[in-house]
């Protein structure tokens, strides 16, 4: 998992809502008008403190001279009534990379993140 820039964050969220747009509680249309200001303070708010975390999948340099691209993404957050329990939400896996270790790498990812 890595700590990718804000603008191949906003490319993996944008592609989340547009494969699957009922399942990340915004629109294409709201994510795509938020700046890349609002990702980059979406980014740093999850890196700090112990409640919520955001994991992104990153296959490392494009082997074909392109810009890398993010492969997947999931997020765990603690539930403040149980804080006992880490709830993971916001899973995605890029279509090319379903099927493979990619869902199992963030779940473990998200869980490694929980037990420390």
């Amino acid at each position: 998992m890595s700590s990718s820039s804000s603008a191949g964050k906003r490319a993996l969220r944008l592609e989340m809502l547009a494969d699957h747009p009922l399942a990340f509680l915004e629109t294409l249309a709201q994510a795509a008008a938020r700046p890349h200001e609002a990702y980059r303070q979406r980014i740093a708010q999850a890196a700090h403190g112990g409640r919520l975390a955001q994991f992104v999948a990153d296959p490392g340099p494009a082997s074909r001279g392109g810009p890398a691209r993010l492969i997947g993404h999931a997020g765990g957050t603690v539930l403040p009534e149980e804080p006992d329990v880490t709830v993971i939400f916001a899973v995605y896996v890029t279509a090319e990379h379903r099927g493979g270790k990619v869902l199992a790498e963030l779940v473990e990812a998200v869980a490694a993140w929980s037990r420390a």
